[in-house]
């Protein structure tokens, strides 16, 4: 979860040039399929992180595993560019992804039976 949560200076540069690219993929189609592919085996890598975690605690996915992983994702980026333009908000909170992502998978899983 740490990486999703982008605590670290060198995550959020990343971050901001990942957007950079979204951004100039946007603009440029012919980029977007190049985009998407790498997108789709960062989904495939981490569901399979979110599949082991989940089953760490004795749970399972209660949503097909790779919509999870997007929206593990999605949470993620949207966090990460709030703290880049809150930077002191985030450090308040301690790091809202830390907080937030786990519930969210809890409540997105059901006990494996």
């Amino acid at each position: 979860m740490e990486h999703l949560a982008g605590s670290s200076s060198r995550e959020r540069q990343w971050f901001v040039v990942s957007m950079e690219f979204t951004l100039h993929a946007a603009r440029h189609p012919e980029v977007a399929d190049d985009l998407a592919v790498r997108e789709e085996r960062l989904v495939e890598g981490l569901a399979e992180v979110l599949l082991d975690l989940l089953a760490r605690d004795g749970r399972r996915p209660a949503l097909p595993v790779a919509d999870l992983a997007r929206l593990v994702m999605a949470v993620s980026e949207g966090l990460n560019a709030h703290a880049v333009t809150h930077p002191q908000a985030d450090a308040a909170t301690g790091g809202l992804a830390r907080r937030v992502l786990p519930p969210v998978l809890r409540a997105l899983s059901d006990p494996t039976p």
